[in-house]
């Protein structure tokens, strides 16, 4: 879903469904195009800050679909190319397929390629998803509802002049994670791992040249004269040039996560329901009637001091697919990490997004019930957004803890 800092590859999809197979473990169908399939898609982003700011913007980009794509071991899927033509040197693509699940068939997201320059070099990210993240269900019908997360892996490489750096983390459908990095800068090196179990303990080991291994635990919420305190111990991270390194030291900070005591587990979820046919809103510039398929998405970075809520709307016209997504958005911090704060999530960003379809051509081959058609998804949007974001503000060449959220 969403992320500030590094990325979780996002790149977007426009699908369809024909008979066929999805690599050799799929049941039923799969997503195929005839390649040169072209979609248009209009995004407007209004951001409202802390400070009571508003600032609104809009762009335009084209997406490719070429079918009988193959990707990470698996064929038969439907590549999707985003191509936006302010951006020369950067590409994104994505890879969809579908499976068979009862009566319905399942439109599934299995992984994501970026490509773009860096500081003089080039950045490649890859996003493989086995299970497949399910993005929408068909045919098309009140009451359908799934689980919108599956365990993801994604790959970084920066090569540039001045370093080189290379990051893999897999985030699994509980919000449990592990990390790793390395970066070369000349003579110096750093490197770190950081695991984030799934009732939101961690442990970040960092090292550097000429310093001693930092260790950081995040313990979980106790509780102590009627209120919660989670603890945080640190040692090392100093110079070799001290005699030894730093001692462990605990601070106990007040508990901020939402509940005030133990992190919700799943620290991370994503549900979806499709809620049946309606009028598609005014702030879609479109009239007429459209499935809504309604997303709630929470997560909790007990590394980061960060949660995140969202709300998103997306509307599906039968024989056209996707036309709109609205999506409301809430991120929250912890001032300094909390540690010494005082155990309370302040308001970091809020803001809507949406997404029209303003064009479209080439063929559009249809399910065998013909109820749905290629459609750029809300969940590929998403990926295709914060692809953008990275792309524009990444943090390399140190251990970031606030680096990878979903």
């Amino acid at each position: 879903m969403r992320s500030r800092l590094l990325p979780v590859l996002l790149l977007s999809s426009v699908c369809v469904l024909i008979p066929g197979r999805v690599g050799a473990s799929a049941p039923a169908a799969a997503f195929s195009f005839l390649p040169g399939d072209t979609f248009h898609y209009r995004v407007m982003e209004t951001d409202r800050e802390p400070n009571g700011k508003v600032s609104t913007s809009g762009f335009t980009y084209e997406v490719v679909a070429t079918g009988n794509a193959s990707f990470a071991g698996r064929t038969g899927l439907t590549r999707l190319d985003f191509i936006d033509a302010g951006e020369p040197g950067e590409s994104y693509a994505q890879y969809v397929g579908a499976t068979a699940a009862g009566n319905v068939l399942q439109e599934r997201f299995f992984g994501a390629s970026q490509r773009m320059p860096s500081d003089g070099g080039t950045l490649t990210a890859t996003t493989v998803s086995p299970e497949g993240e399910i993005l929408d269900e068909y045919p098309e019908a009140a009451g359908l509802r799934w689980n919108a997360l599956a365990t993801e892996t994604n790959d970084i490489a920066i090569s540039a002049p001045a370093y080189h750096y290379g990051s893999t983390e897999t985030i699994h459908n509980d919000g449990s994670s592990s990390y790793s990095l390395h970066t070369v800068a000349g003579a110096n090196t750093s490197s770190g791992t950081r695991v984030l179990n799934s009732d939101g303990s961690v442990r970040i080991d960092s090292r550097q040249t000429g310093w001693y291994e930092g260790i950081e635990t995040i313990g979980l919420p106790f509780l102590a004269g009627g209120r919660y305190f989670i603890p945080i111990t640190t040692s090392g991270g100093n110079p070799l040039s001290d005699a030894a390194p730093a001692p462990a030291k605990t601070v106990d900070v007040p508990d901020w996560y939402p509940s005030h005591d133990l992190a919700p587990r799943p620290l991370v979820s994503a549900s979806v329901v499709n809620e049946g046919r309606g009028s598609l809103p005014a702030v879609c510039g479109r009239i007429g009637s459209a499935f809504r398929l309604h997303l709630a998405y929470a997560s909790l970075t007990p590394y980061g001091g960060t949660a995140s809520k969202a709300f998103e709307d997306e509307y599906d016209v039968p024989g056209l697919g996707n036309v709109c997504t609205v999506e409301t958005f809430a991120d929250f911090y912890v001032p300094d990490d909390g540690i010494g704060g005082k155990g309370a999530l302040l308001n970091s960003v809020t803001g809507v997004i949406v997404s029209t379809l303003t064009g479209e051509s080439g063929p559009r081959p249809l399910l065998r019930d013909r109820a749905s058609t290629p459609r750029v998804s809300g969940g590929l949007l998403h990926r295709f957004l914060q692809a953008r974001r990275f792309a524009r503000a990444h943090v390399v060449g140190r251990f970031d803890r606030t680096a990878v959220t979903r």
